[in-house]
């Protein structure tokens, strides 16, 4: 009997084939012959694997655009996100182009900070009002230029918020919000239908909970977001990390030491630093793995035996393999930080990248790893690279394109800004269109783009 080719199932039933699988087959198979090229250049298949990307918050771009665009097209973007834009590296000799640029007006209210929502559909401004024990926040549809939902609590003001990306017209909001007259902050999660502009208020914790505050949102991912507790209200307040089911209202612990452990959720998945009694890494849990350590939030003990004492990580990932006397000697003033990104390519692979700095010399190394999740029993971590900087006058941001992107703050200026490609340090001009006068901060968008916040208005560029 002969055996059955891939190339030789009829087109329809391949390409069902094809969408279960990732971007990185669908290439990989593009250049085994002419035949599987063809195949996978249809724009259906593309329209549904970008489509999927989108509605995980990894593409930045609406369904509308996804569909007038034509397969390559698509790839071009794809690949505009995962690499940078390419006028952005600094080996181009192309000046940066305009690709597309978005404005929202910001009225007569001052804004104070502008988020871009998972997905680059939504933009997020707070607001400050009349009243000095209150803001807003103002969530605009930035193609459309539509206000998509207002929030505001009188006698409130946000001092933190975070969002997951949008799943059709939904998304959750957390807030950190602070009660002036009595000095307390409490967390409050927010369901928000972006269609109608309606949401409603689906979770809460408050220090009344507990004998301490709510130090700061850490991050909101589907089921679960993490915050940080102080377990008092003293200047010597042990720091605990908390991971919260917020469907189930159940909640894990983590140890929080000297502002040095960051928590990273996703699907699946969460990421922590280490205490500082060891040499900067990160751990990887599962969360099925937690299971055994979840507790009703109503019977929350802070003072309670920490999860990540009670089971073993699935991976250990070391930001430096061997300190050397130097190291040990300093370490107290080393900080780590990371971002953790789904790879827009590859199913069960994430992008890891570790910055640790000393804050007493302003030296610092960044090293970007590849995970690979696909098989459980045995994670695989490749060094994709890893680049060393002395004497670094300003502070390392954590805010990273998927490019592998950071900004230069010190840099920013009317006509543009500095981008840095974190794997070599190598850095670019950004040229602004027409200036950005009184321009108060710019941050970058995960899939290259640069946000201006000015005194006027909120500005989105992108760029080829």
């Amino acid at each position: 009997m002969t055996a059955l080719r891939l190339d030789n199932l009829p087109e329809d039933v391949l390409l069902k084939i094809l969408v279960f699988t990732d971007i990185y087959t669908v290439l990989t198979l593009s250049r085994v012959n002419g035949h599987l090229r063809a195949i996978t250049s249809v724009k259906q298949l593309w329209v549904l694997l970008t489509s999927d990307l989108l509605m995980r918050g990894l593409f930045e771009a609406s369904l509308e655009e996804i569909l007038v665009k034509s397969s390559e097209e698509l790839k071009a973007e794809v690949k505009r996100i995962v690499c940078g834009p390419r006028t952005w590296s600094p080996d181009s000799n192309s000046v940066p182009a305009l690709n597309r640029r978005y404005w929202v007006p910001l009225g007569d209210n001052r804004a104070s900070s502008i988020v871009l929502v998972p997905g680059g559909e939504y933009l997020v401004i707070r607001k400050y009002t009349d009243r000095m024990d209150t803001n807003l926040l103002e969530c605009w549809n930035i193609r459309a230029q539509r206000r998509a939902w207002t929030w505001s609590r009188i006698g409130c003001t946000i001092n933190d918020f975070k969002f997951t990306a949008c799943r059709g017209s939904k998304m959750i909001a957390s807030l950190k919000l602070r009660d002036p007259s009595l000095s307390i902050s409490h967390l409050l999660l927010v369901e928000v239908d972006l269609d109608t502009g309606s949401s409603r208020e689906i979770f809460q914790i408050s220090p009344f909970h507990f004998y301490g505050q709510i130090y700061s949102i850490s991050q909101v991912e589907d089921d679960y977001f993490s915050c940080v507790l102080a377990t008092d209200y003293t200047v010597s307040a042990k720091m605990k990390l908390l991971l919260v089911n917020h469907r189930t209202e159940q909640y894990v612990t983590f140890e929080y030491s000297d502002a040095k452990t960051e928590i990273r959720i996703v699907p699946y998945y969460v990421f922590l630093t280490c205490p500082a009694n060891e040499p900067v890494s990160v751990h990887v849990y599962t969360i099925a793995s937690l299971q055994p350590f979840w507790k009703p939030l109503v019977e929350i003990d802070l003072e309670s035996t920490l999860a990540d004492v009670m089971t073993s990580p699935l991976a250990v990932l070391l930001v430096r393999e061997h300190l050397t006397p130097v190291d040990k000697s300093r370490f107290q003033a080393l900080d780590a930080m990371f971002t953790i990104d789904q790879s827009l390519l590859r199913r069960e692979t994430f992008l890891l990248r570790l910055t640790d700095r000393n804050g007493y010399l302003g030296d610092s190394t960044t090293s970007i790893h590849r995970l690979d999740f696909s098989h459980l029993q045995e994670p695989r971590c490749v060094l994709l690279s890893s680049v060393d900087t002395e004497n670094t006058k300003e502070s390392v941001g954590i805010c990273v394109s998927r490019g592998g992107y950071t900004l230069s703050s010190a840099t920013l200026c009317k006509e543009g800004i500095m981008a840095t490609r974190q794997r070599d340090h190598a850095s670019k001009f950004i040229p602004f269109e027409n200036g950005t006068r009184r321009a108060r901060s710019a941050v970058l968008t995960p899939g290259g783009g640069v946000m201006i916040l000015r005194v006027t208005s909120a500005e989105v560029f992108y760029y080829d």
